[in-house]
């Protein structure tokens, strides 16, 4: 899942650009960029899915219950992770 969500990040971000190899019939607009920016949502979307998902895995392999107690400080220690270095 990982794999996607980068690529749909990179497919984004590539035609907000605009890439060079895309071509003259890329010009920059309103729509390509809504698009494009629709396009990086999705992909960081599918990639903050899929890191949940794996921690939710790992947390039930080192021994803790598969309830929601467990859902929720995964669910608050990822932002934790992401945002605090900032």
């Amino acid at each position: 899942m990982s794999v996607v969500g980068n690529a749909l990040m990179a497919a984004g971000m590539a035609f907000v650009g605009p890439a060079s190899f895309a071509g003259a019939g890329a010009a920059p607009s309103a729509h390509l960029i809504f698009a494009a920016t629709s396009l990086v949502g999705l992909g960081w979307a599918v990639n903050n899915v899929s890191t949940f998902a794996r921690s939710n895995v790992a947390a039930a392999d080192l021994g803790y219950p598969k309830d929601t107690n467990t859902a929720m400080v995964i669910t608050g220690e990822l932002p934790f992770c992401v945002f605090m270095p900032l």
